[in-house]
């Protein structure tokens, strides 16, 4: 069966996590990469920053093969450490932030990842740097130049854990042949422009997430992230523009609803044995003004 891979920018097939940015950097630098409520980045800043982080890592002694672990909300740092990792030739492991300390330490001591980047207090017997002005203190004892580490197709680029929901969470390697084509879906079935504008409502570090984190760079469209800070809702005419992942689980509840409840359901986890429920919203119509505006 022949392979479908997404395509970069110039046209060569998405076989490397750094690879992303690299090409969408070089094509269009200057363009918006992340949104966030008080900030903006663009594709080259982003591969700058990753340049940094993939030499920090280097001089901290990271080798190939070694893991690079982040806990944190979405936010570019998340977007800095993956690329800067896959840079250095390093496994960027990305973790569950909302897991119990227990179940983190359980990941990181089945990952051992060589260095830990963070947004908050992790015991941990790794090296450790928190985001902020430990991490921009980090990053400025390092050039912004790409080591330009080889990494093969084949070798293992990214370390996702299940959610552990049947047992402890399992760690699931990808390559970067593996991750070109599961992004070829996304590639040729949404036609995203440099206008489009990507919602991140859905952690990053999530699998129905990653997908779209990785591969809006091919297409050059920014990523409207939503981490602790709420984000605006979108006007109008960024509405249409606009692209939200959702899980299978709540698609296929929206569409066991009855017709006339689908529009107006919410569906959400509870946190007990029920499992799945269904909250009806009043219908549009009734909500004040304030609310739907």
């Amino acid at each position: 069966m022949r392979a479908i891979f997404a395509r970069h920018a110039d046209g060569s097939r998405v076989d490397s996590v750094a690879d992303i940015i690299r090409r969408r950097a070089a094509a269009t630098p200057a363009l918006t990469a992340v949104i966030e409520p008080h900030r903006t980045t663009t594709f080259g800043a982003l591969d700058e920053r990753s340049n940094r982080v993939a030499q920090a890592l280097i001089a901290a002694g990271v080798a190939p093969g070694d893991r690079v672990a982040y806990i944190g909300a979405n936010a570019p740092e998340f977007l800095e450490v993956l690329y800067g990792a896959t840079k250095a030739g390093a496994i960027a492991t990305a973790v569950n932030n909302r897991l119990a300390p227990p179940e983190i330490a359980a990941i990181l001591a089945d990952a051992a990842p060589a260095v830990l980047i963070t947004d908050s207090d992790v015991p941990a017997a790794v090296r450790t740097v928190r985001t902020g002005e430990p991490y921009e203190a980090w990053l400025s004892t390092v050039e912004a130049v790409d080591p330009g580490v080889p990494v093969g197709p084949d070798d293992t680029a990214v370390l996702f854990y299940t959610s552990g929901t049947t047992g402890r969470p399992k760690g699931i390697m990808l390559s970067g042949d593996n991750l070109g084509q599961a992004l070829a879906t996304m590639h040729y079935d949404m036609e995203l422009t440099t206008t489009s504008v990507a919602m991140a409502p859905i952690p990053y570090f999530h699998s129905a997430r990653s997908p779209s984190t990785w591969w809006t760079p091919c297409r050059a469209t920014p990523r409207a992230s939503c981490s602790s800070t709420p984000c605006a809702p979108p006007t109008p005419a960024e509405r249409r523009q606009r692209y939200r992942m959702r899980t299978p689980s709540r698609l296929s509840s929206r569409r066991a609803a009855p017709r006339e409840e689908r529009r107006n359901v919410t569906v959400h986890r509870g946190n007990s044995a029920a499992g799945w429920k269904r909250t009806v919203r009043p219908p549009r119509s009734i909500v004040s003004a304030a609310a739907a505006s």
